[in-house]
């Protein structure tokens, strides 16, 4: 996974002469390679992952996945990125029985600084994928689980619907 690549897309002059959809359909994509939205989904979701069947989990996947890229997206819409640099700290290989890692970066954005932790997993041989995100120390996972956590009382149906609507289906 190279997150110099998405930077380097979202610099691009082709990619920001695209509509917003045109943008968010072509971040999902890549953004699907480097995360695992499936982890990423079991993990906000916590104790309510159990009560979501197994085609209700891969639809709350795919919008939810949705969901965090247009959220990301819109945060750095009209931003300017061209003083933007990603600077890889160091990696820290956590003793589990997966293939876990942590990659520390430190973004830089003109004179502003922001430490950045990617968690990786490695799952089957396969890629590694990022499945949290902490920004100076604030968790992904974290602030989503918080909201899910307060939905425990609501069908999955109602949940997947929510989010529907908000990526606009």
């Amino acid at each position: 996974m190279n997150f110099d690549e998405i930077l380097s897309i979202l610099k691009s002059p082709s990619f920001q002469n695209k509509t917003e959809i045109e943008q968010q359909n072509e971040m999902h994509e890549k953004l699907d390679t480097c995360f695992d939205f499936k982890i990423i989904s079991m993990l906000a979701l916590g104790r309510n992952w159990k009560r979501f069947s197994s085609p209700q989990k891969d639809e709350f996947s795919n919008y939810f996945s949705k969901l965090i890229t247009n959220v990301y997206l819109s945060k750095i819409r009209g931003e300017n990125l061209g003083g933007i640099k990603v600077d890889y700290q160091k990696v820290i290989n956590l003793k589990t029985k997966s293939k876990r890692s942590d990659v520390y970066t430190l973004l830089h954005n003109n004179d502003i600084e922001t430490p950045v932790v990617y968690r990786m997993i490695q799952k089957e041989s396969k890629a590694w994928k990022a499945y949290d995100i902490l920004v100076e120390g604030v968790s992904l996972i974290a602030n989503y689980r918080d909201t899910y956590k307060q939905k425990h009382n609501v069908s999955p149906e109602i949940i997947i619907n929510e989010l529907k609507e908000k990526v606009g289906k």
